[in-house]
């Protein structure tokens, strides 16, 4: 089982233009004893973060391997997205976790790269890769449903999974939520969740292409992975127990970026997060 590297991170990103917000549904599989194994986790590793804080420094930088696998409906469709726009999201999610572009929160001590070595040492023509690191598989039916049932997350595993104790896996599908692109964009399992997979999962539309947040859903959803709840709750504590962002009491799927800020949703007392 992995361990989290995260710890009170902001999960608030902006975005450039209007966009589509993503719904995220990462709670579906988080359960109240997943919450509280999460949050002794976070707790633990506290006293060493505001130690090297007091000492006026960061901590050392934890590099990430991330493997992206491309589960696509075949030749031509939408769902088979490049090499390069799968490099222009990971430069898009190193911004956010390393240098703090937006200005919310802390900068994590992370960085994410492409993996450069398969796991069992075989070369990356074997899992039908060009670029090291992004694997592509053609597979309908593992790329067309996922509404996030057991059996659907072992279709995704049966097709490709690196170790997660060593990998950070991404599965770049065409529908998650079986709800239509627009809807349900992704999910990630947390770090103490028992669940078949282990890694973040999303549509191929949300990867860094228009209309949408360019490149954000999947930000939010490594969050998840790296252990950060969501920043909405019930504005008393349910909420994600970091002090870097305001409480907001619901998500905001409606707001239109770049537009001003209202408490829409009532009782907080602040303006709402655009992503969260």
């Amino acid at each position: 089982m992995r361990t989290t590297l995260a710890c009170c991170a902001a999960l608030l990103v902006s975005g450039q233009a209007t966009a589509q917000v993503a719904e995220c549904a990462a709670e579906w599989g988080l359960d109240s004893i997943t919450t509280l194994m999460v949050e002794e986790m976070i707790q633990a590793r506290l006293p060493e973060v505001q130690a090297q804080r007091a000492a006026g420094g960061g901590g050392p930088i934890f590099r990430i391997p991330v493997v992206f696998h491309i589960i696509h409906m075949g030749a031509g469709t939408p769902s088979n997205i490049p090499d390069l726009q799968v490099l222009d999201q990971l430069d898009h999610l190193n911004d956010e976790f390393r240098d703090n572009l937006d200005g919310f929160g802390d900068i994590p001590q992370i960085e994410f790269c492409l993996a450069q070595n398969t796991w069992d040492g075989q070369p990356w023509s074997a899992y039908n890769a060009v670029t090291p690191g992004i694997t592509r598989w053609e597979d309908p039916i593992a790329s067309a449903g996922n509404t996030m049932t057991v059996a659907e997350m072992f279709e995704l595993v049966n097709v490709v999974q690196f170790p997660p104790d060593n990998y950070f896996n991404v599965w770049i599908v065409n529908e998650v939520g079986g709800d239509g692109v627009g809807g349900v964009g992704g999910y990630a399992t947390f770090p103490t969740a028992q669940a078949p997979l282990d890694g973040v999962v999303i549509e191929s539309a949300w990867i860094t292409a228009p209309p949408f947040i360019q490149g954000d859903l999947l930000i939010h959803e490594t969050g998840h992975y790296l252990s950060l709840f969501h920043v909405f709750g019930n504005c008393l504590g349910a909420n994600d127990q970091c002090l870097d962002t305001p409480p907001s009491p619901a998500p905001n799927l409606t707001a239109t970026v770049g537009a001003p800020c209202q408490d829409n949703d009532g009782d907080c007392g602040v303006p709402e997060a655009l992503d969260n």
